[in-house]
């Protein structure tokens, strides 16, 4: 009997969005914004709910490398993140544990609902390493996807693909999706401009980035403005488009951040 993961392949290109915007909420608190106990808390529960979402897959793709040897490194790397979220959570419940002030603590006015300033300084290395912990969550959670259509091709069908193939998409825009949901790019307003920052090794123009935009594959999240940025994210049909370039990749060059000069030749001579 063949076991399957117990959601559609696209619920783990959610949670990679999903930690994504965590670390990103996380990084509002180490600026010291929306330092308030109601959000500290809703930061807690999501990454409870983050990992346990994670442990399923765990469990399931444990399940499947019984009979697929080759998604062993997946379920490895899927429960070394999923302890990470874990952990990510504790370390925003420890900070305000340390000072008596627990996440189910009830507020009883907006001026104690605010942190004073010994308060943060020390929740400040907190969030930080709880950052600094879902750091590879996102790029796990799509190589293993990657993983899956390889290994059991059939669950790549399930609620995923849609019936025609993003063939249009050239190998550039693939490899931009992907670092996409991986979390690698997001938007900064330097006075008048608008930049792309890229941390991953592709080399990408805003001209790539707009085209996936005006085809309805990616968004700006507008939610992350108070950091000076725009999280780029993936739309439903991202997702989609991902998956199938994941299902059936394009054999060919893959993009890269820029090529690798030969080595200088030596010149004739005697020793």
């Amino acid at each position: 009997m063949t076991h399957r993961p117990p959601l559609a392949l696209g619920q783990l290109l959610v949670l990679a969005d999903q930690a994504t915007c965590l670390s990103d909420a996380f990084h509002l608190l180490e600026r010291n914004e929306d330092l308030t106990m109601t959000v500290m808390s809703a930061q807690i529960c999501t990454a409870e709910e983050l990992a346990r979402d994670l442990a399923k897959w765990d469990h399931a793709v444990h399940i499947l490398s019984h009979t697929h040897p080759t998604l062993t490194q997946a379920r490895t790397a899927l429960h070394a993140v999923t302890q990470h979220t874990r952990l990510a959570g504790e370390q925003l419940g420890e900070a305000l544990v340390t000072h008596g002030r627990r996440p189910d603590s009830p507020e009883t006015s907006t001026t104690s609902a605010q942190w004073d300033h010994k308060l943060w300084s020390a929740a400040h290395q907190r969030t930080r390493a709880a950052r600094s912990l879902l750091t590879l969550v996102p790029a796990t959670c799509v190589q293993a996807a990657a993983a899956l259509t390889h290994a059991v091709p059939h669950t790549a069908t399930i609620q995923d693909i849609a019936a025609t193939r993003q063939g249009s998409l050239s190998p550039l825009q693939n490899a931009a999706l992907r670092a996409t949901a991986e979390g690698h790019l997001s938007l900064a307003a330097v006075g008048p401009s608008t930049i792309l920052l890229n941390n991953s090794d592709l080399r990408l123009t805003m001209r790539t980035v707009n085209t996936l935009v005006n085809r309805g594959l990616v968004q700006y999240d507008n939610g992350y403005t108070r950091a000076c940025t725009w999280r780029i994210r993936l739309t439903p049909a991202g997702r989609a488009a991902l998956l199938s370039s994941l299902a059936h990749p394009v054999h060919g060059s893959t993009p890269s951040a820029a090529p690798v000069p030969p080595p200088p030749r030596r010149r004739a001579g005697r020793c």
